[in-house]
């Protein structure tokens, strides 16, 4: 199957369909303007085709690391290819995300106002850097959630005690709530 990002006027994803291989195959083949153009008049709006494996600038491979009882797969894990010439367009298109046609990319969707898009990695970044303590005393992972009202990383220990990101110590300090 292959897969279409419906564009609205601004070029906001707000529909992603899938399309059969021999119907692409049938109008140009796979990331060609006529199937785009095919799928657009068929499905009545804008769309471009988007690769379900592409990530973050990475083809990634689905490789199966567990099993049930009857074969079907229970855990993946993915095999990650940088510079592989079946990822397109950088990303999988997401809803809510947009496309750039100047750049010929899918950018995620922009959670936060204060975030600014970093067109090296084309994903949306925090005014303040990610925190890199990740973990807390006994090695239990931090819940961390983006502030927006105070532009601030914050954590959640697992008894919900509350922590702020200090950027400048590297360090979590208790907010007491």
């Amino acid at each position: 199957m292959a897969h279409f990002a419906k564009l609205d006027e601004n070029n906001i994803v707000i529909e992603v369909i899938k399309v059969g291989n021999g119907d692409v195959d049938a109008n140009g083949g796979d990331f060609s303007e006529q199937a785009e153009q095919w799928v657009s008049a068929t499905f009545k709006g804008t769309f471009k085709q988007t690769s379900y494996n592409s990530c973050n600038g990475k083809y990634l491979i689905p490789t199966v690391t567990e099993t049930n009882a009857d074969g079907t797969a229970h855990a993946r894990t993915f095999e990650e290819r940088v510079g592989d010439s079946r990822c397109k367009r950088h990303s999988y298109a997401q809803i809510g995300g947009e496309y750039r046609p100047a750049e010929d990319v899918f950018v995620g969707a922009k959670n936060h106002s204060s975030w600014v898009l970093d067109t090296t990695q084309w994903v949306y970044k925090a005014p303040v850097e990610y925190p890199t303590v990740l973990t807390y005393g006994d090695n239990s992972p931090y819940f961390m959630v983006w502030d927006e009202d105070n532009l601030r990383w914050l954590s959640y220990d697992s008894s919900n005690n509350e922590f702020a990101w200090d950027p400048s110590s590297e360090s979590w300090s208790a907010t007491g709530n």
